[in-house]
């Protein structure tokens, strides 16, 4: 008897479907391995770009002191009489200093949106969206203020290179060993050959200042999508993506998410009508949260509208519609008490009700007592005339 049993269960077991599940187990394991490494190896294109900018940071204010100095000792050694000499002194002190603050900032800008970025996905990972959001925006004003640097980084190097005319002979030679020949404390201003291994072609070098920032904002754009998915706001996350893709078309995962959204906006989870679903979402919400719900939902149709889902935004708008022609008629200045106490604000309230709804005849029966309350009994005995043959 336990015999048939077990092979009566044996049976039953589907070999085919279990190897199957395990082996997308495998890939699901398999693909974030790789997620994660390449996180791993960002954060080191991004460290060491970071270490880059402080040490040039150093390097470049030690060289800005040097030449203060030096100013200062040909000034008391009488060599400073010439006061065009000493303009060029105290205006390469002065670009000198300016390349110092703006490596430094590029090297806070750097720290910051790193941390920011990995403080984010922490709390994605967390599914607390809104602490998320905050350190995605923080790092988003990190990079932003990286790419401001960037652009006045280059036009002082370019001021520097200018500035600093070296003979031919002794024009910043190169040592036996890949080292500059000059001061040792002064920042090189020539660019070496990366030293680092060949990664993913995706992702930049440690030494491209503008790749790195493209792909932190990318990152943190992404993180910033993910996080309004969480909390169902897909309108937002579809326009996080598309950012995302303006910024780097080949990010597949930026793809991939968008696709998510769009599918989110256009499916129905409660109904397969789409005005039913809109209508049971809006439904569903207390009274202090109608307001956020349609403007969530607006916000969805006008994003698919644009993409030419013309059918589901038509549908969204006319769900939206319909529950403000109701929120309209429950209102308490279609009540006695409320009403009597703000005529004025009562009386334009059922007009605008009345313009999405002119059939309302309650609507109407609370206008003409409001036109009554004021004195304007023509307009009064219309409105109740109106209301008594819409009721009818």
């Amino acid at each position: 008897m336990a015999a048939s049993t077990s092979y009566a269960a044996w049976d039953k077991y589907d070999v085919d479907e279990v190897l199957q599940q395990l082996d997308e187990a495998d890939a699901r394991e398999a693909k974030l391995k790789e997620k994660q490494q390449l996180m791993k190896k960002k954060d080191g294109i991004v460290d060491e770009a970071g270490d880059s900018a402080e040490v040039a940071a150093t390097r470049a204010a030690v060289a800005a002191l040097k030449a203060k100095r030096l100013v200062e000792r040909n000034k008391k050694a009488g060599r400073g009489s010439s006061n065009a000499g000493t303009d060029s002194g105290n205006n390469t002190v002065a670009v000198l200093e300016k390349q110092a603050r703006l490596l430094q900032r590029k090297s806070a800008s750097i720290q910051t949106a790193m941390r920011s970025r990995g403080h984010g996905s922490a709390f994605l990972a967390k599914n607390s969206a809104t602490d998320a959001l905050a350190s995605f925006h923080d790092a988003l004003r990190a990079i932003t203020d990286l790419d401001d640097v960037i652009p006045q980084l280059n036009d002082v190097q370019t001021e520097i290179d200018e500035s600093v005319k070296l003979p031919s002979s002794s024009a910043h030679d190169h040592g036996p060993h890949g080292g500059c020949a000059t001061d040792a404390n002064a920042p090189c201003t020539h660019s070496h050959p990366s030293r680092e291994t060949n990664g993913p072609p995706s992702l930049p070098k440690s030494s491209d200042l503008k790749g790195i920032a493209k792909m932190l904002r990318v990152d943190c754009l992404l993180g910033i999508g993910k996080c309004h998915m969480e909390r169902c706001h897909y309108a937002a996350a579809s326009e996080s993506f598309r950012d995302a893709i303006l910024i780097d078309g080949d990010n597949l995962d930026a793809w991939k998410l968008r696709a998510d959204a769009f599918a989110r906006m256009v499916q129905s989870p409660f109904a397969e009508d789409g005005y039913t679903a809109a209508m049971t979402y809006l439904g569903h919400a207390p009274p202090h949260e109608s307001l956020a719900r349609m403007l969530l939902l607006r916000h969805e149709a006008d994003v698919i509208m644009i993409e030419g889902f013309y059918t589901y935004s038509t549908h969204k708008y006319r769900a939206i519609l319909d529950t403000l022609s109701t929120l309209l008629q429950a209102t308490p200045h279609l009540h006695h008490p409320a009403l009597d106490q703000n005529i004025r604000s009562a009386v334009n309230h059922c007009l605008a009700a009345l313009a999405i709804d002119p059939t309302a005849a309650a609507v109407r029966y609370r206008l003409g007592h409001a036109y009554r309350v004021l004195g304007k009994f023509d307009l009064a005995t219309s409105q109740l005339t109106t209301a008594l043959s819409t009721r009818v």
